[in-house]
């Protein structure tokens, strides 16, 4: 049940082990159609990219490595054009195409526990992000942080993550109801592109990529609550999210504390996540040293993508970067970055700029 479906595909490291469900490729037919594209030719397209049969019954209940998911998807971009396809699939996309996760959601009681509902799945549907929610006054702030970099995709899958929910929120509140869209990226369309296809505004080269909504209207009653659906969708969930959370190494769910913590100036020690993880210390460590990697290494690594992500999404001198990732000195700051790199931070953040 719920078989694996991997690919020996280059890319970032950090992303080998992390897994998402197949249905998360699922495009709407009239997406599709748009581009004259049936499903069937979808489904060929999955099957010579992933070597799976989606025809097969099973096939929807499989999981897919990260690196397959990114082929996919930059290679569905690059055929239909990163603007067309984004606008057709989130006015198209509906609850059902999400699985247990998008009906738990739109068959909830209120509007909050429907929210609630999809944020949880967030390391199952989104599992290189981070999402956190916070009240701030009469606000809720929903903020989406990517803790894995995933090079050219990264722009238009915040953008796709966030509109979803956005869209997902509307659905149960309404479509007259207020949600700002923030993002920390430079614009990857004009503003009248936003405008005309989702009806909003967005901030670009914000803080954070964010949404914020009303507070008050996390207790408004959803028309489409659906007890028995609900209760069965949910149940369906926790499954889903107990089978991915079994896929998952040791190791990736290290990594991801890890770099969430970072993202918060919070390096976490070994006592720490071990205490997180509900796992003894010497657990932890005989796990970890059975996936061929310690937790120093860990360490590092969540340090070293902070340090990534800051060189291409903020001007802070390099020196100010290697000490908020932790380093007690430039030198030996730009020696570990060089070596996991490939390039001095200098060099990095000119061609992350330069690709933007």
């Amino acid at each position: 049940m719920f078989p694996i479906i991997t690919r020996d595909i280059p890319g970032n490291p950090l992303l080998r082990n992390v897994f998402l469900p197949l249905f998360l490729l699922q495009i709407p037919q009239k997406t599709l159609a748009r581009f004259n594209v049936t499903t069937a030719d979808w489904g060929q397209l999955l099957a010579l990219l992933l070597k799976v049969d989606t025809s097969d019954a099973g096939a929807a209940q499989a999981f897919i490595d990260f690196d397959g998911y990114n082929k996919v998807v930059t290679t569905g971009i690059r055929l239909f054009g990163a603007d067309h396809f984004l606008a057709s699939y989130i006015e198209d996309i509906q609850p059902h195409h999400f699985g247990p996760v998008g009906m738990a959601a739109v068959s909830a009681p209120t509007v909050g526990e429907g929210l609630e509902a999809w944020l949880s799945q967030a390391t199952v549907m989104a599992p290189v992000c981070s999402v956190t929610r916070q009240i701030s006054g009469d606000e809720i702030i929903v903020s989406f942080k990517q803790v894995i970099d995933i090079g050219e995709l990264r722009h238009i899958y915040d953008e796709m993550i966030v509109l979803l929910t956005r869209k997902i929120i509307q659905l149960l509140a309404g479509q007259d109801t207020q949600v700002r869209v923030l993002f920390a990226h430079n614009p990857t369309n004009n503003p009248e592109y936003y405008e005309k296809h989702f009806d909003t505004a967005p901030r670009f080269n914000s803080k954070e990529t964010c949404l914020i909504l009303s507070r008050g209207i996390m207790q408004r009653q959803n028309e489409g609550y659906s007890p028995l659906l609900y209760q069965q969708s949910r149940e369906e969930c926790a499954r889903l999210r107990e089978i991915a959370r079994n896929y998952s190494q040791v190791s990736t769910r290290v990594r991801h504390i890890l770099m969430e913590g970072s993202m918060a100036a919070n390096f976490y020690s070994l006592d720490e996540v071990a205490d997180r993880m509900h796992l003894s210390v010497r657990t932890l460590t005989r796990r970890l040293r059975e996936e061929s990697v310690s937790f120093r290494e860990l360490q590092s690594e969540a340090r070293l993508e902070l340090a990534k992500t800051q060189l291409r999404e903020s001007s802070l001198p390099v020196k100010v970067i290697s000490a908020n990732a932790g380093f007690s000195n430039l030198s030996a700051f730009s020696r570990a970055f060089r070596q996991y790199t490939g390039l001095p931070p200098s060099e990095y953040r000119d061609q992350a700029a330069s690709s933007t």
